[in-house]
């Protein structure tokens, strides 16, 4: 096992946003209303489109990831109940609670849209302050670690291999990412490569 394979896996802050988004696409899967053509070939395309919706929400992080995903299902629910109610057309009771349900559907999915707008806003306003961004990157990697421990796990220590590929466990180190990210400090757990002012977060991308 290479090196960047062995902190890949010891790494929670790499582990459980993958998780995350593991579970994320489970859900998808089984709450998305089944296609009208219900065939593999139908719900592979289904299930790839709920997932290019979510992802053009731009969720940066598990909070945002979630509540993408509760607005695509809710929109999915939303169209379903109007396809319903073509089907049942001749049922005048079915279709006046379908109608109903599709409008509140899609409430829900604009709701869950505009608190997801709401929280992204909040969130770039402290990306602009280095230092909120490397005190919400050690927050969240502290709160990582305190479940992670409820779950019998413990988050990774650092250690001379972090030195070598520049796996990112501390306050400062976050906050001495800096340079081309427009000042924003990389996640903690990140291995940042390159050198100068141009480092990328190679972590994150192994993570992906």
């Amino acid at each position: 096992m290479n090196g960047s394979n062995s902190a890949e896996q010891l790494d929670l802050s790499l582990l459980l946003p993958r998780s995350t988004f593991w579970q994320i696409v489970h859900d998808l899967q089984s709450s998305l209303p089944p296609p009208a053509d219900d065939t593999p070939e139908a719900r592979l395309h289904r299930d790839r489109a709920a997932i290019a919706d979510v992802a053009s929400m731009l969720p940066a992080n598990a909070d945002e990831a979630r509540i993408a995903t509760r607005s695509v299902l809710a929109d999915a629910q939303a169209t379903e109940c109007l396809r319903l109610a073509r089907v049942y057309a001749d049922d005048l009771s079915a279709v006046l609670k379908l109608n109903a349900q599709s409008v509140s559907m899609m409430r829900q999915a604009n709701a869950a849209r505009s608190l997801l707008a709401r929280l992204q806003a909040a969130r770039r306003k402290r990306e602009v302050s280095n230092d909120a961004c490397t005190q919400d990157a050690w927050t969240e990697r502290a709160a990582m670690g305190l479940m992670a421990d409820a779950m019998g796990e413990a988050m990774q220590s650092p250690s001379p291999a972090d030195a070598e590929l520049g796996v990112v466990t501390s306050p400062q180190q976050a906050g001495d990412w800096r340079g081309g990210a427009a000042g924003v400090a990389a996640p903690l757990g990140t291995a940042v490569t390159g050198t100068g002012d141009q480092p990328s977060a190679a972590g994150h991308q192994r993570a992906g």
